[in-house]
């Protein structure tokens, strides 16, 4: 966002800092079974929670591979997703985990697959005067134990954007079956695109 700003390719009537909202901290338990991460958590939190790397590892990978230490350091969950740049590591891999983006309105709280929240380049189903609130990550389907991972390709630094990311969750039920999966891609259309 701080780009746009200084180029000018945005011009806001006025800029809100959320920094100190506490609903709006913090990697913990949701609704039952699910993981909630809160839209302030940077994304150097996420690649060193130790809940994330063991529930749902490929976030927690794709966090650490994201720009640069500094970048990550105060680089958040909310602003990734708000900044809706196809090419953010971390956009795919929500994708493909099957999450949802709880977004916070004056009158309401909705929430949204993450595969609809992206509607073009820079683009979000955020309507004016909403927020990201946090992301919710379902546990695999019961029964189930799901795989997961993402990988980039970034010829040239491994700070630049990819020119592709590829997410991908699987299910395998107990007996080995496989029970469902998902793959989405980043950096390839103006949107990150699950694969159907």
């Amino acid at each position: 966002m701080a780009l746009l700003l200084r180029h000018g390719l945005i011009a806001p009537e006025r800029l809100v800092w959320l920094g100190h909202l506490e609903a709006l901290t913090g990697i913990g338990p949701g609704s039952p079974g699910n993981l909630r991460i809160a839209a302030n958590t940077t994304l150097a939190e996420i690649a060193r929670s130790e809940a994330l790397r063991t529930a749902c590892p490929s976030l927690s990978h794709a966090a650490a591979q994201a720009a640069n230490p500094r970048v990550r350091a105060v680089a958040t969950l909310g602003g990734h997703l708000a900044h809706a740049d196809p090419r953010q590591d971390l956009l795919p891999v929500l994708i493909a985990l099957d999450a949802r983006v709880e977004i916070l309105g004056a009158a309401s709280t909705r929430l949204l697959d993450a595969a609809d929240f992206f509607l073009g380049y820079l683009t979000t189903a955020l309507e004016r005067g909403e927020i990201v609130g946090a992301v919710v990550v379902p546990p695999a389907a019961s029964g189930c134990r799901r795989r997961e991972l993402y990988l980039r390709f970034a010829p040239n630094s491994a700070d630049d954007y990819p020119t592709v990311g590829v997410a991908v969750a699987v299910e395998i039920g107990d007996d080995g079956s496989l029970a469902g999966g998902r793959l989405a891609l980043g950096a390839v259309a103006a949107e990150p695109l699950l694969v159907r």
